[in-house]
């Protein structure tokens, strides 16, 4: 009988390695400028506490509509 104490079995891997996400050129899931929403958050968080923001509104045009499709 052979004594397997303290030894861990070797797992067989894979040849390919799996991609986490799409290199397709211009596909934005990769895209620097793209942000977690609690990343964001907290600079927001910061630039309030700091006066950076400038707090602004835009109103709508009061003219203007969402298209609608002639039937």
């Amino acid at each position: 009988m052979e004594d397997t104490r303290g030894s861990l079995p070797v797992l067989d891997r894979p040849a390919t390695r799996t991609r986490l996400a799409c290199l397709v050129a211009g596909c934005p899931c990769k895209d620097a400028r793209i942000v977690s929403y609690r990343r964001a958050a907290f600079y927001a968080a910061q630039a309030r506490e700091l006066g950076e923001t400038a707090k602004r509104v835009i109103a709508a045009e009061p003219d203007w509509a969402i298209p609608v499709p002639a039937a």
